[in-house]
């Protein structure tokens, strides 16, 4: 696939955990220069349409910050700090539910 052995050794970490829906690899660091997405199978329970959407915020380059451990239990994610995300994400499900029906 192309994509470097620490960035490969992150994803493997990342992964493991089970808050960890998804992952990503800016195409920056792969040989092809495209951006890779890989999906933990509580993507799917998730909402697969936002997860993506998730994602593909941070291969556009927005940096996720880790919330504060106690709005991980709200529901808070990385991006959950910009007021403007969860209108688009829910923008983004709305647009893509025809396509997952």
């Amino acid at each position: 696939m192309g994509i470097p052995e620490p960035a490969r050794v992150d994803i493997l970490r990342e992964l493991k955990s089970p808050d960890a829906r998804a992952a990503n690899v800016e195409g920056r660091y792969n040989a092809d220069g495209r951006g890779r997405i890989f999906l933990n199978g509580s993507a799917f329970p998730a909402g697969l349409l936002s997860v993506l959407a998730h994602e593909f915020i941070h291969l556009a380059g927005e940096r996720g910050v880790t919330p504060p451990w106690y709005k991980k239990y709200l529901g808070h994610d990385d991006l959950s700090f910009d007021d403007k995300y969860q209108e688009v994400i829910d923008i983004c499900a709305k647009a893509g539910k025809p396509f997952a029906e």
